[in-house]
């Protein structure tokens, strides 16, 4: 006996794409959502190309909303995120993590809001998890990935006294250190650790600002 397997057919659900800039003036200004003070849903067959400023009331992702990648300095602002089963947030991938600057500001829901009120209701309020929150419920997906750096290194030189100049045993282009990024500088005695920002790469140099509050030890002891 021979049996036939057939596939009668085949049908993919695939989301309508869209750019955030293309549609946000639209549908704040003519349908009145996804405006600072309103609710912003992202329907279940689109997917929300992030790639300018968004500022909304609320957010709530059934679709997918995904960061734009080559665009930096975007920045999410809303009073909470919620992803519902089936949604997708995607801020970079293990693969093609998100290399810009990309913030996500969880803003007050109004001006009197107190994190200790259980009373707290109103917009910008879930009976279910409260205010200020970010969300994925069950099945949902959230994808968050930066650049991938090495936090750690050792000084190979003395830094006195307001140096702003530090030699350091890894590259710190090797490591992914970038200008304008903060380090924190560990104490090596008694002291306060401090933070810096990167002002120039030079091979297995960096300069920083401001310049160091005390003596820190370098290479071998």
């Amino acid at each position: 006996m021979i049996i036939g397997i057939f596939l009668i057919s085949s049908v993919l659900c695939e989301r309508t794409q869209f750019e955030w800039s293309s549609i946000s003036e639209e549908k704040c200004q003519n349908e009145s959502i996804c405006c600072p003070d309103t609710e912003c849903i992202i329907p279940s067959n689109e997917t929300w190309v992030l790639d300018s400023n968004m500022d909304v009331g609320t957010l709530t992702i059934e679709g997918k909303l995904q960061w734009k990648r080559v665009v930096a300095d975007i920045r999410l602002s809303s009073n909470y995120i919620l992803v519902k089963p089936g949604g997708e947030f995607v801020l970079g991938t293990e693969f093609s993590p998100m290399t810009n600057r990309a913030e996500i500001f969880i803003k007050k829901p109004r001006d009197d809001w107190h994190p200790i009120n259980g009373d707290q209701t109103g917009f910008g309020y879930s009976s279910d998890y409260g205010s200020r929150f970010f969300v994925g419920e069950k099945e949902s997906i959230i994808k968050i990935h930066g650049t991938p750096i090495e936090t750690w290194t050792l000084l190979t030189a003395n830094v006195n006294f307001n140096g702003k100049r530090l030699n350091l045993k890894t590259g710190a282009e090797e490591m992914g250190w970038k200008v304008g990024d903060e380090i924190g500088l560990a104490t090596t005695r008694r002291g306060d650790s401090t933070r810096h920002v990167i002002t120039n790469i030079d091979g297995n140099s960096i300069d920083i600002e401001p310049g160091v509050k005390d003596t820190h030890w370098g290479g071998y002891r």
